[in-house]
């Protein structure tokens, strides 16, 4: 039983090793960036700017600036019967331009939100809220690397 078992292991190892996994986010970028000007939430930008590092020193044939503004809002969408919280909402909006040699080329909104519910721990609150927000803000540096790379593949 336990040579059966070692056989099909190794043959699932090889079918694995076989089946050409590419990775969909490679780093293999048109474009680069000369200069990511952002203004707006210090969080929301700190986690951006941590993913536009790699973009930021190449040089590639193609190179842009990038203004980026956001903006970083929670509110509370219900309260129950005493007025306390139930659910908030947390929205990211970035406005975001691609400029080339001083000529604003695109200029594009992105928004990202996510309701939760309330928690009784605060402390649990407070590192759920910095979860979501990093997670909100990482998924517009995706937008936003796939804005500027869809525009550098149509010019």
């Amino acid at each position: 039983m336990n040579k059966n078992i070692k056989k099909l292991t190794i043959i699932l190892f090889f079918i694995i090793l076989g089946c050409g996994y590419k990775p969909i986010f490679k780093n293999d970028y048109q474009f680069s960036i000369n200069a990511l000007n952002l203004k707006g939430d210090d969080v929301v930008n700190s986690i951006i700017s941590e993913k536009f590092q790699l973009l930021t020193t190449i040089n590639k044939k193609l190179n842009y600036d990038l203004n980026v503004e956001t903006e970083l809002n929670k509110k509370i969408i219900s309260k129950d019967s005493k007025g306390d919280p139930l659910i908030f909402e947390i929205l990211i909006k970035a406005d975001i331009e691609i400029i080339k040699q001083d000529k604003k080329l695109l200029g594009r909104n992105i928004q990202k939100r996510n309701t939760y519910n309330n928690i009784s721990d605060k402390f649990e609150l407070e590192k759920f809220e910095d979860i979501l927000i990093e997670n909100l803000s990482t998924n517009i540096s995706m937008d936003i690397i796939s804005i500027v790379s869809n525009f550098a593949n149509d010019n």
